[in-house]
């Protein structure tokens, strides 16, 4: 490998390419990049990244309600009941309004256990760009995403014993829902997205609107190689890897490995995912970790029980030099 080149021109070519899955999704959401669509956009785009639509049928089949009912308090369970359920809809669907309460009811409880987790992060508001559904907790706006953000973020200081960091290069940021309370909780610190369109620049809109342009970096995976010479302290990526080929997460977990020096990766996946459009069989716990990545945690996520999540640690090379 060349000096300043992270990946070869084959390498790029092969990032550079969205799986098929991705195809098929990316055709659908390029709408949103219109001012119309955009105004809503987390109503119709959320579904696509990790936004769950709860309904009656949840109450019943769905493991995150089960999870919750299990680990909610029991006052708390019982006083969420009583809020009347938000009247918007969801990717254009039509839904009832006992569906609505549901899905108020369960973003409520998805709140709750955001909160039991880690409370510094409770005054964080749902951002009303993009049309988040009006749903209210300890008095502001709040969203599935932002509570599961939470979750995720308190993972991340309990596992890797550190509560603050001055930069994060996330690999398919969705419309930026980490990346907005990682910003949010670290004044000051830069955050770089490497993602394919059209979610580079609705990312980008999003974000540069909530916070300085000079703390963020957008990157196309064709200009990967304009991150060589750059260290992050905090690499992410959240439900994204097992979307791809098994050669492209391979090279995005090469990326991370030449990115971080002396800091930490967070990954949350699948467990076990087939992807139907590329044929593809994944399985979060064999993906080709590199040698020098110290695994300190491998768990199942909370809520979403189909998920695995895990932390570790990237030593500075010379460290490793002097073992």
């Amino acid at each position: 490998m060349l000096a300043g080149v992270i990946f070869d021109a084959s390498e790029l070519a092969v990032v550079d390419t969205p799986s098929e899955f991705w195809k098929s999704i990316s055709a659908e959401d390029e709408s949103v990049l219109v001012d119309s669509e955009f105004a809503t956009f987390k109503r119709r785009l959320s579904p696509h990244y990790f936004q769950w639509m709860y309904n009656v049928k949840s109450l019943v089949v769905s493991e995150h309600v089960s999870f919750l009912l299990r680990n909610t308090p029991k006052m708390a369970l019982v006083t969420n009941l009583f809020h009347r359920g938000h009247r918007a809809t969801l990717a254009g669907r039509r839904t009832s309004t006992f569906d609505r309460w549901v899905d108020t009811y369960v973003t409520r409880l998805v709140w709750s256990y955001a909160n039991s987790v880690d409370m510094s992060t409770r005054d964080v508001r749902e951002p009303e760009l993009g049309g988040a559904l009006p749903i209210v907790a300890d008095g502001h706006l709040v969203s599935q995403d932002l509570a599961n953000s939470r979750i995720e973020w308190a993972a991340i200081k309990r596992i890797a014993g550190q509560t603050s960091f001055r930069s994060c290069v996330e690999i398919g940021a969705g419309y930026g829902r980490f990346a907005y309370l990682f910003l949010s909780v670290n004044p000051g610190a830069s955050y770089t997205i490497v993602d394919i369109e059209p979610a580079l620049s609705v990312s980008r809109r999003y974000l540069t609107q909530l916070f300085p342009a000079a703390d963020l970096r957008f990157v196309a995976p064709r200009d990967i190689n304009n991150l060589a010479g750059r260290f992050f302290d905090l690499g992410v990526s959240i439900s994204s890897l097992q979307e791809m080929t098994p050669t492209q997460v391979e090279l995005y977990l090469q990326l991370f490995d030449r990115c971080i020096h002396d800091g930490f990766v967070y990954l949350k996946q699948w467990s076990h995912w087939h992807n139907p459009a590329d044929g593809v069989m994944h399985e979060f716990g064999k993906f080709p970790f590199p040698e020098r990545w110290q695994r300190l945690a491998f768990e199942r996520c909370p809520i979403q029980t189909k998920f695995e999540q895990g932390v570790w640690r990237l030593p500075d090379v010379t460290d490793l030099s002097r073992n």
